[in-house]
This record gives structure tokens, C-alpha cells and sequence, in this order.
């Protein structure tokens, strides 16, 4: 697990991965794990919101080798049946690095994730711009889009919109809901 989780997130995104294991023995989190064979080839963190019937993915990578190879996108159909399940199944909110800052390469780079997940179903909230969020370092800001994955509901707007941004910002971030 520690191998993907270092190897796709840069430095400012990550946490300790003892407090990914606390919160997922504490049932804030859950973590979905993707094998061949025994071997671990990519996993997906998922925050429940407080808002009913949304989730977030906090983290989804796959093993450098294995991907292109359709497992992410297995892994987003997987987590999309077992959501959609839940009573009052609503939608998977995702956050992405803004494909609007950074350099040429990590712009790129972003550019593709979003359209992966566009691919996959799911749009960008309705939002003026990037969400200015901060690292883990908290010493270095990071901008962020969210996207809505839907589950039986269309994106959010209006006062569903803000709950859920609240409750990313709690879930994601730890900040208080005003």
C-alpha cells in the first residue's frame, strides 16, 4: 500500500499513513483494496460525508506498472455498485489538482486525471473556480476541483452544493463547517 501511496501522491497531498489507518479503524474511512493474484495493484480511501448518501474518494491510485490497463476504472465501477446500493445513494465526490496552475508538466498531468474521470461519468461541480485548500505541510496552499460522480442523484447545486462543500472540507481537511 505505501508503495502506490508514495509513489502517486506528491509530499503536500499526503498523510501519515497512520492516521489513513486510524480513521479506518475508527470507521471514519474505508479502504477498497485491487489485487491480481496476491499481488496489490492499486486501492481507493473513501470518506463517508455527512451529508446522506455522499462519499468521497479521498485517494484512488493504481501500481505505476499496472496502470493503463483498466483498473482504475474497474475500481470506479466497483465502488459505484456498492455505493449506489446504500439507501439514499446520492453521489461520489471526487477532488482533482487544478489542471489551471502548476507547470506545463504537472497541468498535463492533471489535464489527464480529469478527463479519466469524465470518461468514467463524472462531471465538475458548478464552481466559480479552483478551491484553494491546503497541504498537508500547511505551510503551502494546493487548488483543487471537485467532481460528482453520480450514484442517483445529478450534481448538486444551490444548498446541496454547499453542504457538500462543507463536508468535504471537514472530512478531506479537518476544518470547521463555517
Amino acid at each position: 500500500f505505501e508503495d502506490i501511496y508514495y509513489d502517486s501522491f506528491p509530499p503536500e497531498e499526503r498523510e501519515d499513513p497512520d492516521d489513513l489507518a486510524r480513521k479506518i479503524a475508527q470507521g471514519e474511512a474505508i479502504l477498497y483494496l485491487v489485487r491480481e493474484d496476491s499481488a496489490l495493484v492499486g486501492f481507493a480511501y473513501v470518506l463517508p460525508l455527512t451529508v446522506a448518501g455522499v462519499y468521497l474518494i479521498d485517494y484512488l491510485a493504481v501500481a505505476r506498472a499496472r496502470r493503463n490497463r483498466g483498473i482504475g476504472q474497474q475500481l470506479l465501477e466497483r465502488l459505484r455498485r456498492t455505493f449506489g446500493r446504500c439507501p439514499r445513494a446520492s453521489g461520489i465526490m471526487l477532488e482533482v489538482e487544478s489542471d489551471d496552475w502548476g507547470t506545463d508538466e504537472e497541468r498535463e498531468l492533471r489535464s489527464r486525471r480529469i478527463g479519466f474521470y469524465r470518461r468514467n461519468g463524472a462531471v465538475l461541480l458548478p464552481l466559480p473556480s479552483h478551491l484553494r485548500v491546503p497541504g498537508t505541510s500547511r505551510t503551502e496552499d494546493l487548488y483543487s476541483k471537485l467532481m460528482w460522480l453520480p450514484l442517483g442523484d445529478p450534481p448538486p447545486s444551490g444548498e446541496k452544493l454547499g453542504q457538500c462543500i462543507r463536508a468535504f472540507f471537514a472530512a478531506a481537511y479537518g476544518m470547521p463547517a463555517n
